[in-house]
């Protein structure tokens, strides 16, 4: 039987022994970044869900790591080190996230009301709730360039032509860093892009608010009905499912005038999301109710007639829908391949001002275990290398598909 782990006082313990190691060698970095990488060890082995570490000898990759850390010589080379050391354990929700990592704001405020974040949250954003400076993109990093990675809906990116694939070369003259070329107080930026042969220039504002907030608000922008020959579909891409988001969205948008759903899952961020099965498939079905004033119905039903888009960035409880979606046969999926990230995360802090996600619950859903295999589309469909709106051959694919479901259904 599993021990239980009390990692509350393993934290504090394991902070205050880093603390102490940094303390002892503030002007000695290679010093510094030991004391990370073995607070990081010790947090994932008292808290990862598998005792057995998923078949691996972790201490010896954590000194296998610890040996040949010194080597890296800038902040962003020793955090890809002790990532990729995260990796031998081959698992989901198990990253380490440095301090000036783009995704730490997003992660931190998915987690923000769980109190042993409430000093790192503080320390780095006072009374606020975790804030993210963006320009309207998340990017990737593939071995030599910051490629744009998504373009979130109605941002400012967007509004200018900046297309997924992109690479962004310099940001005001200098290399471009997704967190520290926008820790300026400048309100905007200048961003030189590659895009194949090409060199294009871009002139961006500067967006701040609350991680979540920011792609909440891109949700809410994707809303739209797309009118077809024949057909009403109604379309929104679901940025973030976290804090009962969907529930807010779905109350606020018109779905009543569609004949369709198109729901984008491409980069869903957060746990919840299985509410969206009430939207397609009102639990206690369609019920009207006719009085003088009119005739009011609880939900319509778009069993059949629903569409979702899947990638490699629908993961978690996303895929836990997708898995419900398909097996309740409520319509059909186009896209590609889902992340097969299914396992219960949950984020500690570091002495660094960074910090460690780590799997401590494996799922299943039905008895089956989604981790590392995922689901694959029932349409397979890929984008272009680099494309914007005019060329998303996922979205045009899924929406000439729920035309088809409508016609079907007449």
């Amino acid at each position: 039987m599993k021990k239980a782990r009390k990692f509350l006082s393993g934290i504090a313990v394991t902070a205050m022994m880093a603390l102490s190691a940094v303390g002892s060698a503030d002007s000695n970095p290679d010093s510094q970044n030991q004391a990370v990488l073995r607070e990081v060890c010790t947090i994932v082995e008292q808290n990862f869900y598998d005792t057995q570490m998923n078949g691996v000898n972790w201490q010896a990759v954590c000194d296998s790591y610890a040996q040949t850390l010194e080597a890296k010589s800038t902040p962003d080379a020793v955090a890809r080190h002790i990532d990729e050391m995260l990796s031998a354990l081959n698992t989901s929700h198990t990253r380490y996230l440095g301090p000036d990592d783009p995704y730490l704001p997003i992660i931190l405020d998915v987690f923000r009301d769980n109190e042993i974040l409430s000093e790192l949250i503080s320390g780095r954003f006072g009374d606020t709730r975790p804030q993210l400076r963006s320009i309207g993109v998340l990017t990737r990093w593939d071995g030599a360039n910051h490629v744009v990675d998504q373009v979130l809906n109605n941002g400012a990116a967007a509004q200018k032509g900046v297309y997924v694939g992109d690479v962004i070369v310099q940001a005001n003259g200098r290399a471009f860093h997704p967190t520290r070329s926008l820790a300026t107080p400048a309100e905007n930026i200048s961003l030189l892009i590659r895009r194949g042969s090409r060199e294009l220039q871009f002139a961006l504002p500067i967006n701040q608010a609350p991680a979540l907030d920011v792609l909440n608000e891109a949700t809410r922008t994707s809303f739209r009905m797309i009118e077809t020959e024949g057909a009403k579909i109604a379309y929104m891409r679901f940025w973030s499912l976290a804090h009962g988001a969907p529930a807010r969205f779905l109350a606020a948008q018109p779905y009543e005038n569609a004949d369709a759903l198109v729901l984008d899952l491409r980069g869903a961020v957060g746990g919840g999301g299985l509410g969206l099965i009430d939207l397609i498939d009102p639990p206690i079905g369609r019920v009207c109710t006719v009085m003088l004033e009119g005739t009011s119905c609880n939900g319509k039903s778009f069993v059949g007639k629903t569409v979702l888009i899947t990638d490699h960035h629908t993961r978690s409880a996303a895929e836990l829908f997708v898995y419900e979606f398909l097996r309740r046969d409520l319509g059909t999926t186009v896209g590609t391949h889902t992340a097969g990230a299914v396992t219960g995360g949950r984020l500690f802090p570091l002495s660094n001002g960074g910090a460690v996600y780590v799997a401590v619950a494996g799922l299943t859903v039905g008895g089956t275990v989604l981790e590392g295999t995922g689901i694959a589309p029932e349409a397979a469909i890929t984008n272009p290398a680099a494309y914007g709106p005019d060329m998303d051959a996922q979205l045009k694919a899924a929406v000439t598909t729920a035309q088809g479901l409508v016609t079907a259904a007449k």
